[in-house]
């Protein structure tokens, strides 16, 4: 079976899936080191990436995924295989889908561009995953936060045109969330963040130092090393 490698050669990938971006790398890396056993759901999957990476460097935890489309479904099963890394894979559509746990943590690289500002693709399935219409990002949450265990949170990476609508999310549902900016460039605004909210916690926004997803080093420790990233406090802020 043809196969390319992510992560160093850490991660393989499968030649039938399409390459991925590093969006969902730098996802995994800046989700904090969870408990031997915590249960983790990756919601909108794809092809496994954000789940698979975050098992290369926490094999402890119990992975699933929920997808949309069956195709690629299968695709982050087959990429689950390849790595030998346990990940259940539910086809379904995650604002009608009825979890089977509770999650200590809920991940999530959704389709952040804004059909309304002409963020579409003439392919269907890779128009589905990049972009949404109006109100699709709050149910992505409300489904987050429904498969949330006590105390868990959801990390997310979204576009920074989203933080609006996160500001507003959390204004009306409660709870806390923080957001560091992922810089791709030194002088350029950063155009993704990375997102950790808690509905359980304190009602706040934390803005954190921006993550220099720029810098030689910063990158080949993420995406050729496979480190994680410590970006959300464990503190006062959020409980």
């Amino acid at each position: 079976m043809e196969t390319k490698t992510l992560l160093g050669g850490r991660l393989l990938w499968s030649a039938h899936a399409h390459n991925p971006p590093e969006d969902g790398l730098w996802l995994a890396a800046a989700v904090p080191t969870l408990p031997k056993g915590a249960h983790v759901l990756d919601i909108g999957c794809g092809a496994g990436l954000v789940a698979l990476a975050l098992g290369t460097r926490v094999p402890h935890v119990i992975l699933q995924g929920v997808e949309i489309d069956a195709q690629t479904a299968q695709l982050a099963r087959e990429n689950a295989s390849l790595n030998r890394i346990p990940l259940g894979v539910h086809h379904a559509d995650i604002t009608t889908w009825h979890p089977p746990h509770m999650y200590q943590a809920v991940l999530s690289n959704p389709p952040f561009h804004a059909q309304a500002r002409g963020h579409t693709s003439p392919n269907a399935t890779r128009n589905r995953s990049h972009s949404m219409p109006e109100g699709l990002l709050t149910q992505w949450l409300d489904t987050a936060a429904t498969c949330l265990a006590p105390g868990g949170r959801v990390y997310l990476v979204v576009h920074a045109a989203c933080r609006p609508e996160l500001d507003g999310y959390v204004h009306t549902r409660g709870g806390g969330w923080q957001w560091a900016p992922l810089a791709t460039h030194a002088v350029r605004p950063a155009k993704r963040l990375l997102v950790c909210w808690q509905p359980q916690a304190e009602r706040q926004s934390l803005a954190l130092p921006h993550v220099c997803a720029f810098h030689p080093e910063v990158r080949h420790q993420v995406l050729h090393e496979g480190r994680g990233l410590d970006v959300f406090t464990e503190g006062p802020h959020l409980r």
